[in-house]
C-alpha cells in the first residue's frame, strides 16, 4: 500500500465521493473543493503537507499562473452549498449505475461483462465476444447506432469500452437498448460470416 511504502498518491479525486463507497486507507478525501460538483467540476486541488506543496509548486508553477476566475467562483460557491445538495446527487449517481449494472447483468450477460466502478461515474465494459476492437467497436456504435462511448484501447484496454452514468436515466436507458440492438447486430453478423 503506499501509505507502508511512504508512496503519496496523487489522483483526481474530484467525483470519489459521488461514487465511491470504499476508500483506500491512503486517500485523504479532503483534497479538492471540486468535490461533489456535476462535471465536468472546476477543480481547486488542496495539498498537505508542506514537503508536497512545494514540490507540486515547482510543477506546477511551469504548466499554468493561478485557478481561472471561474474556478474560483465555482469554489466559493460550492463551499456555501448545502450538504444535502451533494447527498442527493450521489444518490442519483448510485441509482445510474445500478441502472446499467441491471440492465447488464439481466439482458446483455450472453454478450458482456463489466467491472462495477468503485469510485467513477464511467463504467468499463469488455467487449471481448464481438471480435471488434475498442476503437472499431466505438466508431460502429457511434455511426450506427448514434450513441458515443469511449474506447479502452487508450487506456490500454483495447477489449474494453467505457460508459458514463453522468447522463440522464432516461437517456441511459435509450443508450443501453441501442447497445442491446447493436449487439443483437454484431452477432448475427458473426453467425452469417460462418
Amino acid at each position: 500500500m503506499p501509505k507502508d511504502n511512504h508512496i503519496r498518491v496523487v489522483a483526481d479525486n474530484a467525483a470519489l465521493d459521488l461514487c465511491r463507497q470504499v476508500f483506500p486507507p491512503f486517500l485523504d478525501r479532503r483534497q479538492d473543493l471540486g468535490v461533489g460538483l456535476r462535471p465536468p467540476a472546476p477543480r481547486l486541488p488542496l495539498l498537505r503537507p508542506q514537503d508536497v506543496v512545494d514540490a507540486v509548486k515547482k510543477l506546477q508553477d511551469h504548466s499554468t499562473s493561478c485557478p481561472s476566475s471561474i474556478s474560483q467562483r465555482a469554489a466559493l460557491a460550492a463551499l456555501d452549498m448545502d450538504a444535502g445538495y451533494y447527498s442527493s446527487i450521489k444518490t442519483k449517481f448510485q441509482e445510474r449505475r445500478d441502472l446499467i449494472i441491471s440492465y447488464l447483468d439481466d439482458r446483455l450477460k450472453e454478450f458482456v461483462s463489466y467491472i462495477k466502478p468503485q469510485g467513477a461515474f464511467y463504467l468499463f465494459i469488455n467487449i471481448a465476444k464481438t471480435k471488434l476492437d475498442s476503437f472499431d467497436f466505438s466508431r460502429r456504435f457511434l455511426e450506427e447506432s448514434y450513441v458515443a462511448v469511449i474506447p479502452g484501447g487508450p487506456f490500454g484496454c483495447s477489449s474494453w469500452i467505457r460508459i458514463s452514468f453522468a447522463a440522464s436515466a432516461e437517456e441511459i436507458k435509450k443508450g443501453l437498448q441501442r447497445l442491446e440492438m447493436f449487439l443483437i447486430k454484431l452477432k448475427t453478423e458473426q453467425l452469417t460470416q460462418v
